[in-house]
């Protein structure tokens, strides 16, 4: 499972993993206000097979929103990272793109 916090860092995935995005479900947030409503399909993955990759922002509600998650569901993966010195995917995705 996928979760990214806008349809910009969905492409962005897309384009950088095509793979992860053909073999996964995914989530888009387009809010961070709806991280809470994830929960019961966060749930559902938890007690099932899978890791949770977390593609959100590299600000403070991202901070806020990945600490919530993260704590809350072991099996959910930070990847913020991968793009550590970018605002977000998309943003890091814009940078190596144009290098």
């Amino acid at each position: 499972m996928v979760i990214v916090e806008g349809m910009f860092d969905l492409f962005s995935v897309a384009v950088l993993e095509e793979e992860l995005t053909s073999t996964s479900d995914i989530i888009v947030l387009n809010f961070l206000a709806f991280i809470r409503d994830v929960e019961d399909y966060v749930n559902h993955y938890v007690n099932g097979y899978v890791r949770i990759l977390l593609y959100l922002d590299n600000d403070k509600a991202g901070d806020k929103a990945t600490r919530y998650l993260t704590e809350k569901f072991p099996s959910v993966i930070d990847q913020r990272e991968t793009y550590k010195n970018h605002k977000d995917l998309n943003e890091h995705l814009c940078h190596v793109g144009g290098s």
